[in-house]
């Protein structure tokens, strides 16, 4: 288990961007829309960021194998945005699948009029020469429109949304696999670190040992 400081976190990090910028980023599944987007940049790589980095602290932090992985997952840019784009695709989905369904509109319309008896010739006996009357007029109409073509625009959001899906998973993967080489790379460094550490200690130690000798006179 490694102790690292918030500093060395960032090293690492970093690390695990470089090393993911060296394998070909995962493109999220085309959306279907109608406004253009700009190209990315050739050297612009979504692994080499993170999001929300953690608090920062100067304590030593124990970060295990699975410990890093997590961190890998949770604050790396590529990953999040791969698992955005499932967001994306399902709600492009869900818009076209809008266009398939029936379109009910209802108005309701009332007139009050008033007609002169006397007018029209009708005249009764305790009858006042106008009236009034009040009409109204209800009506709700369906339409429903389905085409081949919108058909297949469902059929290929549905498509587009498995393959969002199928990306974050490999976006996820690659990300499992290259925090887990990094943190193997830190391991052995901290061996190699150790080990060098060790060969100063006893070159020390001879080198101690060689002087006492050459002031007791026992150097040859």
């Amino acid at each position: 288990m490694l102790q690292l400081r918030s500093s060395e976190i960032m090293v690492f990090i970093l690390l695990t961007g470089v090393l993911m910028a060296q394998a070909p980023p995962t493109q999220p599944a085309p959306q279907q829309t109608n406004r253009s987007t700009s190209q990315p940049n050739a050297n612009s790589n979504p692994y080499n960021g993170s999001i929300g980095a953690p608090s920062s602290t100067n304590a030593p932090i124990d970060l295990s194998l699975a410990d890093s992985i997590r961190r890998g997952l949770s604050y790396n840019l590529g990953a999040f945005l791969a698992d955005s784009a499932i967001t994306q695709a399902q709600a492009q989905r869900l818009r076209i699948l809008s266009q398939l369904l029936p379109q009910i509109s209802a108005n309701i319309r009332e007139t009050r009029q008033r007609e002169s008896l006397r007018a029209l010739g009708i005249t009764f006996p305790n009858v006042p020469p106008t009236v009034e009357f009040s009409v109204t007029d209800l009506r709700a109409t369906l339409n429903e429109s389905l085409t081949l073509s919108a058909w297949e625009s469902s059929r290929a959001a549905r498509a587009s949304v498995e393959a969002a899906r199928f990306d974050a998973h490999n976006a996820r993967e690659a990300v499992v696999l290259i925090v887990g080489s990094t943190y193997l790379l830190v391991l052995d460094a901290e061996a190699r670190r150790d080990a060098a550490l060790a060969q100063v200690k006893t070159a020390q130690a001879l080198l101690q040992l060689a002087q006492d000798q050459e002031r007791a006179g026992l150097a040859g």
